[in-house]
């Protein structure tokens, strides 16, 4: 008799949601070290502070960074879906 192996449902649900966080992880950090100095200069205009709901958010921190932290993150997410 040979048992098939059968995987968890669960796992297949993980698998996918791994797949589309890590697609949508390397797109923005690509989409923000390629347009890094626009959406810089973008929040020095127009202030740091950001407020939703209630909450504000300081964004200066994110552009402190260097540009090449986001690269690397993007790249990083693109090699986590290759599986």
């Amino acid at each position: 008799m040979e048992q098939e192996n059968i995987k968890p449902r669960l796992l297949k649900v993980l698998l996918i949601l791994t797949f589309i966080g890590s697609g949508l992880t390397m797109f923005s950090n690509l989409f923000l070290f390629g347009f890094f100095n626009q959406i810089k200069a973008m929040i020095a205009i127009q202030g740091s502070s950001y407020s939703f709901l209630g909450t504000t958010m300081n964004l200066a921190p994110f552009f402190e960074i260097n540009s090449a932290f986001y690269l690397i993150q993007g790249l990083l997410s693109g090699l986590a879906l290759t599986g």
